[in-house]
């Protein structure tokens, strides 16, 4: 991998100054090599020796670093920036292929062009025989007589079409001077019958009062129908209410005959669950906790129940963890009673060892549940809601406290190096944790827990989920407490002991009567029909209210349509008057009419006749008018022949020329395929070769961004762990490190042999939240006391040997190795393809630029 390196740097040099030496290659060809050289070279610059780290992970499973050089922030930039530099490059080689391959389309576009031009000229070389020529020759003389011919017609056609237009245009004329003649007849007319005007006026105004009496009659008609139709459905409307009225009160009558009855159960139902036996498998915690609260003897114990029943909710909407009801779930009393035995165990090993036995907080529990349904899922300590627990998958309860138990041993070990007491009375888990650090407190943490001096309480949690070893068994989980108001909450009772709080489950927290289920069911059904009974008795009303609207709607409707029948017969006896007053009108003019008939005569005869030759013109003008058209579309017809005999003149005399001029056509058609062969071979040629400077970069900037990505996830990672190393908090239970333990005694490294693995017959994984300390950075963290660090870079050769102690300990957090082995070689190789490709490049566009020059 070194040796590749410089081998590289040398390639690139070479092919720097091979540019710099070409005249004609501009700035920007230059400064591509540099950055080829800049983007690979850069991009190997943080390299781990993959052959040590082997050999380190093989031989000493148990070191805590591997030499290499560290990645940091700016490492992490300048990857970056070299993987953007080949992305900047490789969208302009993009670019530079679209026009290439869009040239090239051009090119082979214009050869087969070409190609239909040579195909073409020598159709034309075969037929150039002198018959054929000579034949050219007469069609081309016959073209022309025919184009004499049609420009003699189209001459023709435009002269008729011109006397057309013009004869339109005269009979226009005339029509106009019989319109006047009509004008002046109708006038005349019209002053004559001057002594008939106010009858005239008479009889129009009386038409007009008859119409608006017609128009009045005909609305109070449509008036009336519709007034007739609305006040049918009334009844109809009326009835459909009216039935949904009784079936109302039927429906309610049925209502109040069921909650008549439900009263007469709930009383019985009482009596009875007050003397049942308690459902340990299907009661939960909550509905203990809410009897507790229902009948707790002073206001601490309705408090603390109320807080513990707060905490399943905050469980739900903070950390998205809903401890659920079902027999398996932490919450049901039968799993609680079991959680009481791991307190059984613990007191047992705690009074052999002369130390006080732990009081049960039963308030407390609701923590443990959440927390061990979180462990569960995450395979982790939550340390939200309690920060000192331990935690074990598929034992029974005593097995899980033995299992802890077992970090005795290891416990003396220890406590011989460091000077630690060995008599369990004197056994202070804070102290022992700050005396040995995160790393060994791992291996005994269980155990001190336990035995801690200064722990007064605990809460208890087990469930029967299914787990990954099949056992019949769930998980078990017990918090550590240290109450500083112990004796102020043992008075107040919110502290029980083991077999006060074993009582109190078994009685579902002193229960009150209401609490059995069948009772709650008929106590939630008889709430349920009242609401009905309610929501009926608001529906009756309502359509009460509905049935008195109808009811006077229709009377309004009646009324409406009396109305409109009045208005119907007034509106007919004013139509006969003015029916009547139009005939009297009509009547009088008639007579006056009939005095000055004789002096009409004249005018009325002038005005039919100017009429009748008004008409007749206009008849005349439709027929010119027809002819125009047809003359139009003879010329056009003519103009049509006339460019056809034109173009057929014009081909027979270019037929003519061609024929004659074959061998030169053929020639020139061949010449020009040639050229345009060449263009395309030579376009092709560039897209060839832009085609594979591409595929270069894109290989080149793909393995840059991928050593970017790389290179910022063990950053990330790193900034995390050092985070969490930074905040953590042991009494407080923030951010805890996971004691792990799985069969053979994972408990920490080397603590049981491999005969010890085989005759354990469980599998568990076992946890002690301590506090969250990355393995890499123990001793730093030990030596600085928890103080703050100012600068942090992640070995991430380091980092794959430290994140456990042992081998065979939990799983651990692999570490990725950039730009390691045959990765760094390959992209040696693109480095040195890439300034190639840019050399090739730019030789290629000079030449081409030359070409065209």
């Amino acid at each position: 991998m070194r040796a590749a390196i410089p081998r590289l740097i040398i390639v690139c040099e070479i092919i720097k100054r091979r540019l710099i030496m070409e005249k004609k290659i501009g700035k920007s060809v230059v400064a591509t090599g540099i950055a080829a050289t800049t983007i690979i070279s850069g991009g190997l610059t943080h390299q781990v020796h993959a052959d040590e780290l082997v050999e380190s992970t093989v031989t000493a499973p148990q070191a805590t670093e591997v030499t290499g050089k560290p990645v940091t922030a700016a490492d992490v930039a300048v990857a970056q920036e070299n993987a953007e530099a080949a992305k900047a490059k490789l969208d302009e080689q993009r670019s530079i292929v679209d026009t290439a391959k869009t040239e090239a389309e051009d090119a082979k576009t214009s050869v087969k062009v070409a190609e239909a031009a040579v195909e073409t000229a020598k159709e034309i070389q075969a037929e150039a025989t002198e018959e054929n020529v000579a034949k050219a020759e007469t069609e081309a003389k016959t073209a022309e007589q025919e184009v004499s011919t049609k420009d003699v017609a189209v001459r023709e056609a435009a002269a008729k079409a011109a006397k057309a237009d013009q004869a339109v245009k005269d009979q226009a004329n005339t029509i106009k001077a019989s319109q006047s003649l009509v004008d002046v007849a109708e006038t005349e007319l019209k002053q004559a019958k001057t002594p008939l005007n106010s009858e005239e006026q008479a009889v129009a105004t009386a038409k007009s009062q008859q119409s608006q009496a017609q128009t009045a009659l005909d609305n109070a008609k449509s008036e009336l129908t519709k007034a007739e139709q609305a006040a049918s459905s009334a009844p109809q409307v009326q009835a459909d209410i009216q039935n949904k009225i009784n079936q109302a009160k039927a429906s309610l009558s049925q209502t109040n005959q069921a909650i008549s009855s439900l009263e007469g159960q709930i009383p019985a139902a009482e009596k009875a669950a007050a003397t049942d036996p308690v459902d340990l498998r299907n009661t939960t915690y909550s509905q203990f906790l809410e009897n507790v609260r229902n009948n707790a003897a002073n206001q601490e114990i309705r408090d603390a129940a109320n807080n513990a029943l707060a905490v399943y909710q905050r469980g739900q909407n903070e950390f998205g963890i809903s401890v659920n009801s079902d027999p398996t779930s932490p919450a049901s009393l039968e799993n609680n009673l079991q959680a009481l035995e791991l307190v059984k165990a613990i007191n047992a090993y705690r009074r052999n060892a002369g130390l006080q036995e732990l009081l049960v907080d039963p308030y407390a529990n609701v923590a443990s549940q959440i927390q061990t349904i979180y462990f569960e899922r995450n395979n982790w300590h939550m340390g939200k809601l309690i920060g000192n627990e331990n935690v074990a998958i598929s034992f029974d309860p005593q097995g899980a406290v033995n299992f802890w138990h077992k970090e005795k041993e290891k416990y003396q070990e220890i406590a011989a190096q460091y000077g630690l007491p060995t008599d369990e009375t004197q056994l202070d888990a804070n102290a022992i944790y700050m005396r040995v650090g995160a790393g060994v407190f791992a291996q005994i943490g269980h155990y001190v827990q336990m035995m801690d001096n200064k722990a007064n309480a605990i809460s208890a949690a087990y469930d029967k989920h299914p787990n990954q070893w099949g056992t019949p068994h769930g998980t078990s989980e017990v918090g550590f407490h240290h109450i500083s108001n112990f004796d102020q909450r043992v008075n107040n009772g919110t502290l029980l002991t083991v077999a006060a709080m074993e009582q109190l489950l078994r009685a579902s927290g002193g229960r009150s009567a209401g609490s059995n289920a069948n009772v709650t069911a008929l106590k939630n059904q008889l709430a349920e029909l009242k609401a009905q009974k309610v929501g009926k008795e608001s529906a009756i009303n309502i359509l009460n209210a509905q049935l008195a609207d109808a009811q006077k709607a229709a009377a309004a409707q009646i009324a409406a349509v009396e109305a409109a029948r009045q208005k119907v017969a007034t509106a007919e006896n004013n139509l006969a008057l003015t029916k009547q007053n139009v005939a009297l009108k009509q009547e009088a003019l008639d007579r006056a009419t009939a005095k000055i008939a004789a002096n009409l005569a004249p005018y009325q005869t002038n005005l039919s006749n100017a009429q009748a030759v008004l008409a007749a013109a206009k008849d005349k003008l439709a027929e010119l008018q027809s002819a125009q058209e047809a003359a139009k579309a003879s010329l056009t017809t003519a103009q049509e022949d006339f460019l056809a005999a034109q173009k057929t003149l014009a081909a027979a005399k270019k037929k003519v020329i061609d024929l004659k001029n074959a061998p030169q056509l053929l020639a020139e058609a061949e010449r020009e395929l040639a050229e345009a062969q060449l263009d395309f071979e030579a376009k092709q040629a560039i897209l060839n070769q832009e085609t594979a400077i591409l595929a270069v970069l894109e290989e080149s900037y793909n393995s840059l961004q991928a050593n970017y990505e790389t290179l910022l996830s063990i950053l990330n990672q790193a900034s995390l762990l050092y985070g969490n190393a930074l905040n953590s908090n042991y009494r407080s239970g923030e951010d805890k490190q996971p004691l792990t333990a799985v069969k053979g005694g994972a408990a920490g490294p080397g603590a049981e042999d491999e005969s010890k693995k085989d005759s354990d017959a469980k599998t568990a994984e076992v946890h002690a939240n301590t506090r969250e300390v990355k393995g890499a950075t123990t001793g730093a963290v030990q030596a600085a006391g928890g103080g703050a660090f100012t600068d942090f870079v992640v070995n991430p050769a380091a980092q794959l040997a430290s994140v456990a102690t042992t081998a065979d300990k939990a799983p651990t957090v692999p570490a990725i190795l950039p730009n390691t082995g045959s990765e760094a070689e390959r992209l040696a190789i693109f480095g040195m393809a890439l300034g190639a490709a840019a050399f090739l490049g730019t030789n290629k566009r000079r030449r081409r630029d030359e070409d065209y020059n």
